[in-house]
């Protein structure tokens, strides 16, 4: 397991840091800590996959991971789930292929307001798909 620090935002308002705890090889686990909540271990097929499960126990305790993982645009390819695990994904442009340039690491930092819910996150994803058929 590894490990890195990430702010939380709650509904209230406040942020505080969190300990997120990561696989670095299947089976993909994420655990997270915080004074305030604790949430996992979640599973998923990859990192990402394992994220987003995260992310909505974390939404039922009506709080957000603020990571690049959870903008909006944000969602990784076949390859990059196969090649990082899922670690790495593509910030998406609506018409506009990605490449390399736009790989992005979910656990980077994250500027709050761009943080969006699973769903929504999903509802762009499938847009983006439509859009670049």
């Amino acid at each position: 397991m590894d490990k890195c620090e990430l702010p939380i935002r709650f509904g209230d308002g406040a942020v505080v840091t969190a300990s997120l705890s990561f696989s670095t090889q299947a089976p993909w686990r994420l655990a997270l800590e915080s004074e305030r909540v604790s949430v996992g271990p979640c599973e998923g097929t990859d990192l990402f996959d394992a994220l987003l499960a995260l992310r909505t126990d974390l939404e039922r305790e009506g709080a957000m991971l603020l990571c690049k993982g959870a903008y909006e645009n944000v969602w990784p390819s076949g390859m990059t789930r196969s090649m990082f695990g899922g670690r790495k994904a593509y910030s998406l442009e609506l018409g506009v292929r990605p490449s390399k340039h736009d790989l992005v690491d979910i656990f980077g930092p994250a500027v709050a307001d761009c943080v969006v819910t699973p769903e929504k996150q999903r509802h762009f994803w499938e847009s983006w798909l439509e859009s670049v058929r």
